[in-house]
């Protein structure tokens, strides 16, 4: 899902039949936290516009206008970075179409028209590359899903080796598109397993411990452009009232209550790899409660969040609040 370009457009250029070409275009996979820069240049002096398109659905993402000059020279990527909106995936373990994780551009001017090309939400990755920001071991609960993005070259294929408490087997999945692939591991899809490797070729396997988890599920969109999730064992859970009123002739009247469910967190004690991950959530720009399977939108109470030392030990706290109801 990406939102249209909804601010104002310049006033209508004159018709022209300049003709322009384009000096420089940003590579492939270039991020969209960098400078995306385009050049163009016109065979005269006259005021164009460039418009920076979606390319798969056409839509006009915003316009920069250029007046009485044979160059244009802009940074697409501030155009880019507030219609960049994905959500998490579901269903069973596999690859999902990766809707949203980038963003497919053209430019145009006048009858001048870009090559397309996809940009990523984080920092430009590797190739290979799992994009991620946890490295090494991760744990999963029985009924538990997980994510995993991944940037390679061509198609990417998974090999899932499961471990069970008599044998192993192994299952391969792959990818519907090349470079960039969203993987999702559904636990519940074995029921048998102890233990779970995630391998593609030419990046270190990811091995996922399966664990009896009870807690809060929380995932959320990652400074590098992927979702990831972590279970906080620790809850305690209240509903808050906020009251609305008006002051008359006979007092004060309440004339509207509002409440919302608010939850307060508490994770493991992790090592710093794991922290470093949790740090992520309370400037991420989407978190999600999962509540069997349903990944509800939440607010991170940022004042009442943060990192508590006990001794040498350190977890996070983490205060969420579901949307607010209005009470009858």
């Amino acid at each position: 899902m990406r939102r249209s370009y909804s601010g104002p457009r310049p006033a209508s250029s004159p018709v022209s039949d300049m003709a322009a070409v384009f000096e420089q275009v940003p590579e492939n996979f270039a991020s969209m936290h960098g400078e995306l820069i385009y050049a163009v240049k016109c065979d005269r002096v006259c005021t164009f516009d460039a418009e920076v398109i979606d390319a798969d659905s056409d839509d006009v993402l915003g316009v920069k206008r250029f007046v009485e000059t044979d160059r244009g020279r802009f940074d697409a990527a501030p155009f880019l970075r507030r219609h960049l909106f994905f959500l998490p995936r579901i269903g069973p373990t596999g690859f999902q179409t990766p809707a949203g994780r980038t963003v497919p551009v053209r430019i145009a001017v006048d009858g001048a028209v870009s090559p397309v090309r996809l940009f990523v939400p984080g920092p430009e990755p590797a190739v290979p590359s799992l994009v991620s920001p946890l490295r090494g071991l991760r744990r999963i609960g029985r009924t538990e899903c997980d994510e995993l993005t991944f940037r390679t070259e061509g198609v990417c294929e998974a090999k899932l080796t499961i471990q069970t408490e008599k044998h192993f087997y192994e299952r391969v999945y792959t990818a519907p598109t090349p470079g960039y692939a969203v993987f999702r591991l559904n636990a519940a899809d074995f029921p048998d397993a102890r233990s779970i490797v995630v391998s593609a070729k030419g990046l270190p396997p990811v091995n996922y411990r399966i664990e009896q988890t009870a807690g809060c599920r929380i995932a959320w969109r990652s400074a590098e452009g992927s979702i990831e999730h972590y279970t906080f064992p620790a809850v305690r859970e209240e509903r808050r009232v906020r009251r609305e009123g008006v002051r008359t002739d006979d007092g004060y009247r309440i004339v509207r209550i509002r409440a919302a469910r608010v939850i307060a967190l508490r994770s493991a004690y992790e090592p710093e790899r794991v922290r470093r991950m949790l740090e992520g959530i309370t400037a991420s720009q989407a978190v999600w409660h999962v509540e069997a399977g349903v990944y509800v939108p939440v607010e991170v109470l940022a004042e009442e969040s943060g990192f508590r030392e006990r001794g040498t030990l350190r977890s996070m706290e983490l205060v969420i609040r579901h949307e607010e109801y209005e009470e009858v």
